[in-house]
């Protein structure tokens, strides 16, 4: 049959493009997302493309490659498109039809031009094989190809010689061909799927009646029907069957309509509606169903040269425009996934390639985390405040966060949202609180306020405060937290502060020295009992004095408290032996090195005369446990680079500076506080090194560790004090060690 009714260029598949005036009757729908990409742009290629997914839902293509008039295959192997080329005979691969079986090897069935003959190929597992399935004039353009569920491949196709449809199955003894149709010239454009009990159906155009036609097989014999012969139509059908086992063919109205219709079968009649009518479209349809049996259909827009989709959302049918950038659509192929994605394989005329669009669905992302109400947090964007919740978002890929206060941020994920609904959890981790506090003095004379400040960081709930002395200041109201605390009676007192929060707790320490009150002092110009000092310092190098006076009585613990002064140093104090009756303390800041006295190692902070009493009054042979308490500046030690680990207290003593044992005992938001043990008063200096720094005068460096003094018995009557005979224990531990050291 050489003189065919449809246009002559359908011999090639190419389309006569008319131009209509027409009134646009658009039902175009908001565009989905779609991801388009080009799979194949060596030379000529993606004509008569066909799409399938395999079970594991990568997809592949078969088509023609014009320049080479080879038949080509493409496969996605999850990370790449992989091509290779099946026959290579000259000018096969026309009107190919590409299936999975069911062992998930691929097959194609195509038209070899040159020798006019229906070819099939097909993979064995190991290498592709190609037979020649019907060469009995010219036969096998318009192929289509299903398999059985006996795994059994069947092609229909149309006999151009004879212009009948021809249908070929395999069996145990070969290809099998039968004639479905030879009433006048049919067979154009055949579509073939087996329904859910394995009868093969066929669709296909009648060109003698410019009708769209349906055969089926009823396991007798091939029974043939007409579907639609309103016009002329029949041209480009595609078939499919739904999960009720219900037929349904796309196709084109050709000639005055050029719509794009669709037609189904409702278990008694065929049903027949026009699926777009905007224009001149429905050319190169392909058909097929969801998992939810809403039909899906890809074509060509001649008019605007585009790809199309048309797809029935369970109350209407919507139509969307895929890619119109240049001459693009023909020879479309569709396919869902197993996730109800749809895609499309296609030709772009204008690039001459072949290309591949993938929907991309919105999707619904559940976000959940051990913590209910933390803040959700979208490609650094606040989205919700509160988790364990589910969000809706457009395709595409996001980080994904959640934070809350005063948890650590556990890292993001990164999802993927194209039609699918994940759920993803974060587990966070409460971040412990931290206490703190300062006062506003460490030691005096009984009876002694101190004053407490709240310090606290990383969100306390929860606030006890014991003072040491067997009273408490607990709470649960944050401007409550900060107190005064009244210690009536002398002793060494540790202040403990506790918070709590998210189920952790954390506990700071600090020693509270309360001194025996001393009598009252009546001085006057003529006092001549004082045992007091005048400076030995030359008044050129003295910066700001401090001075103090308290009786000294044997067996008493006498501290001098500096903590208002202008100087580092915050207190003095001493077991007395001896009665001395009233006693002066005085403290000099030198601005410089007294003539006659070195430098002192390492970076100077302060250098400091003091005298307590007479020179010489006051030593080892009528006081113990004489310790000297001083503070350094944190913004000194950060602007110096000290490593606050080497800061200590050194004493001038036989013309050389010697190292102090010093302890480090507490700090706040503004100084850290020291406290050194002397056997003597003369000049002294506080050092430190710079990090990293070495000296020669490091091998005789030392600095004692911290300590943390218990607090003592509620009702404890001793004026004795535990606190210093502590840090003289471990003074004279260090000293030993250090006499040790120097002896090997």
């Amino acid at each position: 049959m050489s003189s065919l009714k449809y246009s002559l260029l359908e011999k090639y598949r190419f389309p006569t493009i008319i131009f209509l005036s027409l009134l646009l009757l658009s039902t175009t729908a908001n565009a989905s997302s779609w991801k388009i990409e080009t799979v194949d742009n060596n030379s000529i290629v993606g004509y008569f493309s066909a799409l399938a997914f395999d079970s594991t839902d990568r997809p592949a293509i078969s088509y023609y490659d014009s320049t080479n008039g080879n038949l080509k295959y493409a496969y996605h192997d999850s990370s790449q498109w992989i091509i290779e080329t099946i026959d290579n005979n000259e000018s096969v691969g026309y009107y190919t039809s590409f299936a999975f079986d069911l062992e998930d090897r691929p097959a194609i069935s195509y038209y070899d031009n040159k020798n006019e003959n229906l070819k099939y190929a097909y993979y064995d597992g190991n290498q592709w094989k190609v037979q020649i399935v019907d060469s009995a004039g010219n036969a096998g353009r318009y192929t289509s190809l299903a398999f059985d569920l006996k795994n059994n491949p069947a092609i229909s196709y149309y006999d151009n010689t004879n212009g009948t449809l021809k249908y070929a199955h395999y069996n145990d003894n070969g290809w099998q061909i039968d004639i479905v149709d030879n009433d006048g010239d049919v067979g154009l454009y055949t579509s073939l799927a087996f329904d859910l009990k394995n009868k093969p159906a066929i669709s296909y155009g009648d060109n003698t009646n410019y009708s769209l036609k349906y055969a089926y097989y009823d396991n007798k014999k091939w029974n043939a029907e007409t579907i639609d012969s309103d016009g002329q139509v029949g041209q480009y059908t595609s078939l499919a069957f739904n999960s009720e086992n219900k037929p349904a063919i796309s196709y084109l109205d050709a000639g005055v309509n050029n719509n794009l219709k669709f037609a189904y079968y409702n278990n008694k009649k065929w049903n027949v509606e026009t699926i777009d009518n905007n224009g001149y479209v429905g050319q190169y349809t392909s058909l097929g169903f969801d998992s939810e049996n809403n039909p899906a259909i890809s074509y060509y827009d001649v008019n605007n040269r585009d790809l199309k989709y048309a797809y029935y959302n369970g109350n209407r049918w919507k139509t969307e425009t895929i890619d119109s950038i240049g001459d693009v659509g023909r020879y479309a192929s569709l396919a869902f996934n197993s996730s109800d994605e749809v895609s499309i394989s296609y030709y772009d005329s204008t690039k001459m390639t072949l290309k591949y669009a993938t929907i991309l669905k919105p999707g619904f992302l559940s976000v959940n985390s051990s913590i209910p109400d933390a803040t959700i947090y979208v490609d650094g964007a606040k989205q919700a405040v509160q988790t364990n919740i589910t969000l809706v978002l457009e395709v595409g890929t996001y980080n994904i966060s959640v934070a809350k206060d005063f948890y650590e941020t556990p890292a993001h994920q990164t999802v993927i949202i194209n039609g699918s609904n994940p759920a993803i959890n974060f587990s966070m981790v409460p971040i412990s609180p931290k206490a703190h506090y300062t006062t506003n003095t460490r030691s005096g004379a009984a009876p002694l306020n101190v004053a407490f400040t709240d310090r606290s960081t990383d969100g306390p709930t929860i606030w006890n405060l014991s003072f040491g002395d067997g009273k408490w200041h607990n709470t649960t109201n944050e401007s409550a937290v900060s107190t005064t605390h009244e210690y009536s009676n002398p002793g060494i007192y540790t202040a403990t502060l506790t918070v709590n929060a998210r189920g952790l707790s954390n506990s700071t320490s600090t020693t509270i020295a309360v001194n025996a009150p001393s009598p009252p002092i009546l001085l006057n110009s003529n006092s001549k009992n004082i045992e007091q000092n005048g400076s030995d310092q030359n008044e050129k190098v003295i910066g700001s004095t401090a001075s103090s006076i308290i009786r000294v009585n044997n067996g008493a613990e006498v501290e001098f408290n500096f903590s208002e002064s202008s100087t580092p140093i915050t207190g003095i104090n001493f077991d007395s032996k001896n009665n001395k009756g009233l006693v002066m303390a005085r403290v000099e800041v030198l601005n410089d090195t007294p003539e006659g006295v070195s430098s002192p190692p390492g970076t100077c902070y302060k250098l400091i005369s003091i005298n307590v009493g007479n020179k010489g009054t006051i030593s080892t042979d009528s006081a113990e446990n004489i310790n000297i308490h001083f503070s350094v500046s944190k913004q000194w030690a950060a602007m110096n680079k000290i490593d606050t680990s080497t800061i200590r207290m050194t004493k001038y003593n036989d013309n050389q500076w010697n190292d102090l044992p010093t302890i480090h005992v507490d700090e706040d938001d503004e100084s850290i506080y020291f406290t050194s043990q002397t056997s003597g008063f003369s000049i002294f200096s506080i050092v430190g090194f710079k990090t990293g720094e070495r000296t020669v005068d490091e091998e005789m460096s030392f600095s004692m560790p911290e300590y943390t003094q218990e607090p003592e018995p509620e009702n404890k009557e001793s004026r004795t004090t535990p606190g210093f005979s502590i840090i003289t224990g471990i003074a004279i531990a260090y000293i030993a060690a250090f006499i040790n050291r120097k002896q090997k």
